[in-house]
């Protein structure tokens, strides 16, 4: 629960970072921008690393939460708090098909891998802007 208070607390300290310094808000509104190009071309672009690294740290809190869910609940009642990392591990220690599980974990692994590297490639390449 800390980290979530973390990283909240992160982006809204870059947040107000961000709105200190409003020249480019004023620059955008001397040459005629309405509000809706300043929060798309000004604001917007200047919080998608933000944004970015705080999806993809919370994606991998995700998948953490096994230990938590399954002393609390063990995936049920029936499959409603059942994770992805709960129906691996039934499917490898209780219903011992673990052909299956190492292919789900696997599986697992190259979606939760592709979207971290989606959002990293967001991360440097900073939304477009030059540096």
């Amino acid at each position: 629960m800390g980290d979530e208070r973390v990283s909240l607390r992160g982006v809204l300290e870059h947040l107000n970072r961000s709105r200190q310094s409003t020249r480019s808000d004023k620059s955008g509104r001397t040459y005629g921008a309405d509000s809706w190009r300043i929060i798309r071309h000004i604001i917007l672009p200047s919080l998608v690393p933000v944004i970015a690294f705080t999806v993809s740290v919370r994606l991998m809190d995700v998948f953490r939460f096994f230990d938590a869910i399954y002393v609390l609940t063990g995936g049920g009642p029936g499959t409603a708090t059942e994770t992805i990392t709960i129906y691996t591990y039934q499917l490898g220690f209780q219903l011992l098909q673990v052909g299956k599980a190492s292919a789900l974990g696997i599986i697992t692994l190259i979606i939760v891998a592709a979207i971290i590297a989606t959002f990293s490639g967001i991360l440097q390449r900073g939304y477009g802007r030059s540096g």
